[in-house]
């Protein structure tokens, strides 16, 4: 949390490296069985990278996906599909649509 608050003073709240200590927080909360919160930093950390990154960073893919296993375990299950469609979305988009059910 220290880390967060550094980047906060020295870098904004829009900056790549504050989404990533946003992460890292959440990351902490859900590993801690704080589900509330970890959604709340991984929503930061996903809104920071939505407007740092571009549209086709993978890392907008693992925000969402982040995203909808924190909705999951919360039982908000129509939000976390559409959480995981957009990361399904983006890894598609930047991977291709290949058929590999083979």
């Amino acid at each position: 949390k220290k880390a967060l608050e550094i980047r906060l003073e020295k870098l904004g709240d829009k900056h790549p490296d504050t989404a990533k200590s946003y992460k890292a927080v959440g990351e902490v909360f859900f590993k801690a069985v704080n589900f509330e919160s970890a959604e709340e930093m991984y929503r930061k950390a996903l809104e920071i990278d939505l407007e740092a990154q571009p549209d086709n960073h993978l890392l907008l893919s693992d925000r969402y996906s982040d995203m909808a296993n924190v909705l999951t375990v919360q039982c908000k299950l129509d939000e976390a599909i559409k959480m995981s469609k957009q990361s399904l979305a983006r890894r598609l988009h930047i991977h291709g649509r290949e058929d590999h059910s083979e």
